[in-house]
């Protein structure tokens, strides 16, 4: 009877032993998985931010001289700070070691939109930026 018990326990020890081996064996994929989540996330929020601006441009163009609006962008990315530029006709959000950039309607930009808050104005087909 005693070796019964004792052959319970040890399959039991087995089984626990080979859940433990499965879990450490596939605890790294999940971390890497992990991580890739967290960086398309952090991808589609600069890309989100770079849009958001985009559409503030256009919609200025759209309206015309005399067109003036504020708006806010977020103050990071994941806990990152980020530039904003425009050059040539392009929207270019870079931080850490990445980058989006999106395409302008509008051929005359001055300033640079900023986190935080900004302002943004329409004036003789000048689109001015924090300016």
């Amino acid at each position: 009877m005693y070796h019964t018990k004792a052959q319970v326990s040890i399959e039991f020890l087995a089984l626990v032993s080979f859940m433990v081996l499965t879990f450490v064996i596939y605890t790294p994929f999940f971390w890497q998985q992990q991580l890739d989540i967290e960086v398309e996330k952090e991808y589609l929020i600069g890309e989100k931010i770079a849009l958001s601006v985009k559409k503030e441009i256009d919609i200025a163009v759209m309206f015309g001289s005399g067109y003036k609006r504020n708006f806010t962008l977020p103050k990071q990315i994941s806990n990152s700070n980020y530039v904003i530029a425009i050059e040539n006709k392009t929207l270019k959000l870079r931080w850490k070691n990445r980058a989006t950039e999106e395409n302008l309607i509008a051929h005359n930009i001055s300033g640079n939109p900023k986190a935080g808050f900004n302002t943004l104005s329409n004036w003789d087909d000048v689109i001015y930026i924090n300016t």
